[in-house]
């Protein structure tokens, strides 16, 4: 058992080697596995999801963000990988306009045109601009 800590006139702790050296030993054995787990703790990689939008072959379809900013385009099939969230599915030759499909991705998802054709719908938005 080690002594407790005698404080001397300027505050500080008076200990032997012999004494700072068990405390130092004490004080590593206790923290072994906290410390083991700092160094292995990695940040979690962001889990990416696969969107598969089929339609027909000359139909262009527009994967639009939650803010409707234009994420990526292909001509009849989109097949991708984005992150879990709110996407708009929007399909013509002249950009992203008119009508657009809301989708949730929580999972890898295939869906068709007619598909989206019959689900919900909603206007197309101008993109919201962030604050600078």
């Amino acid at each position: 058992m080690v002594k407790p800590i005698d404080e001397g006139e300027s505050g500080r702790a008076k200990l032997s080697a012999e004494e700072s050296l068990k405390r130092m030993q004490e004080f590593g054995s206790k923290n072994v596995s906290r410390k083991e787990n700092f160094m292995t703790a990695r940040k979690p990689k962001p889990l990416y999801h696969r969107l598969v939008v089929v339609a027909d072959p000359k139909i262009t379809i527009w994967l639009v963000d939650d803010c409707w900013h234009p994420v990526q385009k292909a001509i009849g099939t989109l097949d991708t990988s984005v992150q879990h969230g709110r996407y708009f599915i929007e399909m013509g030759a002249n950009g992203p306009k008119g009508v657009a499909y809301p989708i949730e991705l929580f999972s890898d998802l295939r869906v068709t045109q007619d598909l989206l054709e019959v689900g919900p719908a909603c206007q197309r938005q101008a993109p919201k601009l962030l604050d600078e």
